[in-house]
């Protein structure tokens, strides 16, 4: 459900929460000047996207599926930079998100406060601090453009996609005891992974990557001792 920011009053007579920042760039050769993104939020709460150029909309509950929030750039004829921001009444409103930031440049995601964010899909993740959602137990990040991926902040973690980048170096999980399922796909570069000692990781999906023998050692005696 999108809502125009015409339709409902600006928030007031309470505090705000910022929940996270976005940093874009729009690329004038493609339709990156083209943004969503679709949320989950609690009941009876709401949230209001500043877009960067002076543009808002404002997202309610959907009774069924994600909500959407969409805009289109004006400046689309040339690189711009925008930076995005989330806020609400609620600093728990957000319960899953996932962008569509295709076709333009993901600079860098600021997680303000998201204590409960549970889900979460991004294309193209640059590296992330992810000390503030640490209520996340699904995250899909393909096309990872981040060298190392450190997820130890977020200790309910239970599925992790970040396959099909050529970034990824280093995975570093050893702070996800409650981890049950990894895919990582190609991404060439990638040579590290490490588990926790308590890792309940049962379920792996590797292909077109470069894991070294301890590595794979280690992760082969924990789907053994899992499963």
């Amino acid at each position: 459900m999108l809502v125009n920011n015409t339709s409902l009053p600006a928030m007031k007579d309470m505090k705000v929460h910022e929940l996270l920042k976005i940093s874009v760039t729009t690329q004038q050769w493609s339709s990156g000047h083209h943004s969503w993104f679709d949320v989950r939020l609690k009941p009876d709460t709401r949230v209001d996207v500043q877009w960067g150029d002076g543009s808002k909309s404002v997202l309610l509950p959907h009774q069924i599926g994600l909500s959407r929030a969409e805009h289109y750039y004006k400046k689309y004829e040339s690189d711009e930079t925008y930076h995005i921001e989330f806020l609400s009444e609620s600093p728990d409103a957000l319960i899953e998100l996932q962008d569509g930031l295709r076709e333009m440049t993901l600079n860098h995601i600021d997680f303000i406060q998201c204590p409960a964010l549970l889900k979460m899909r991004i294309v193209n993740m640059p590296e992330t601090d992810f000390t503030e959602c640490p209520a996340l137990e699904e995250l899909d990040l393909s096309n990872c453009h981040c060298k190392v991926l450190d997820l130890r902040t977020a200790p309910q973690l239970r599925k992790l996609s970040c396959g099909y980048g050529g970034c990824l170096e280093k995975l570093i999980l050893t702070g996800n005891d409650k981890l049950e399922e990894l895919e990582c796909q190609f991404s060439p570069r990638l040579t590290k992974v490490s588990l926790s000692n308590n890792s309940s990781l049962r379920r792996l999906k590797l292909y077109m990557t470069e894991i070294d023998e301890k590595s794979m050692d280690f992760i082969g005696r924990t789907l053994k001792r899992n499963q």
